[in-house]
């Protein structure tokens, strides 16, 4: 049994897609169209665990730029179910994660619904994602777009308030464009409303209640939510957020999810 992990090639790339499908039950074709397509794309972050020269176990790694430095958010973690309880992704996650530290990243961080496999490689639960309805004011504010150059210096003056916080590069701007958000202003701040969804407000002063017509849910790090002064009730918990060798807890927004 020779094992070998390493990024896939061009030529293994629907290969690892079409695992990723089969596990988390996706459809190939509309995957693919964004899986090639989407603006943070590089092959040299898809991570493959190769038995014999097959691909058995993925995963993705996705830079993600603090104040205090880069690190990676890991996604997709995914093993072929013919090939699982053998210590496979254990193996594909702590040579990725020495990988990465040679390329200089600090830490790491994951978002997980079951926590048993990373805990075994040191990671932690230090946080959790919350999906909670958001409070609703009486009277309603007609909406108003908000552009998306004024959004990204808005952003930007907040990020550079704390090193926790996500620095955005072009690249990162890119991305979160390509979510096709409606930005709505509120007072002197912003919503992302995406459908029914909020994942990211920036709200200056924090309101009691959004003055939005439309019926919402939060979805955000519980700790943020609470240190924003988010307005919402009574929530779920949806996902764990588990960190590995970083100096400060992260403080993000949804929209930067990997």
């Amino acid at each position: 049994m020779a094992i070998e992990i390493r990024p896939v090639t061009e030529g293994e790339a629907g290969t690892f897609l079409r695992l990723l499908c089969n596990v988390f039950e996706l459809d190939f074709e509309r995957a693919t169209s964004v899986f090639f397509t989407e603006p943070l794309f590089d092959l040299s972050h898809k991570w493959a665990l190769f038995e014999n020269g097959i691909i058995r176990s993925v995963l993705t790694t996705t830079p993600i730029p603090f104040g205090w430095g880069e690190t990676v958010g890991i996604a997709g973690v995914a093993t072929d179910p013919a090939h699982r309880s053998r210590g496979l992704a254990r193996q594909l996650i702590e040579h990725t994660l020495a990988e990465s530290k040679k390329r200089g990243y600090v830490g790491a961080m994951l978002f997980a619904t079951s926590e048993s496999v990373y805990a075994s490689v040191g990671f932690e639960t230090t946080d959790t994602v919350i999906e909670a309805p958001v409070l609703l004011s009486e009277e309603i504010q007609d909406p108003i777009a908000m552009p998306r150059d004024e959004v990204r210096r808005l952003y930007s003056e907040w990020a550079a308030l704390d090193p926790a916080r996500v620095q955005r590069t072009d690249q990162r701007w890119a991305y979160w464009s390509w979510r096709q958000a409606v930005i709505e202003q509120l007072n002197e701040g912003y919503i992302c409303l995406e459908g029914s969804t909020i994942r990211e407000a920036l709200l200056q002063p924090a309101p009691a209640s959004l003055p939005i017509g439309v019926k919402c849910n939060w979805v955000g790090l519980k700790s943020l939510t609470e240190s924003m002064q988010i307005p919402v009730g009574p929530g779920r918990e949806t996902l764990k957020f588990m960190t590995i060798g970083l100096p400060t807890q992260p403080q993000m927004f949804m929209t930067d999810q990997f």
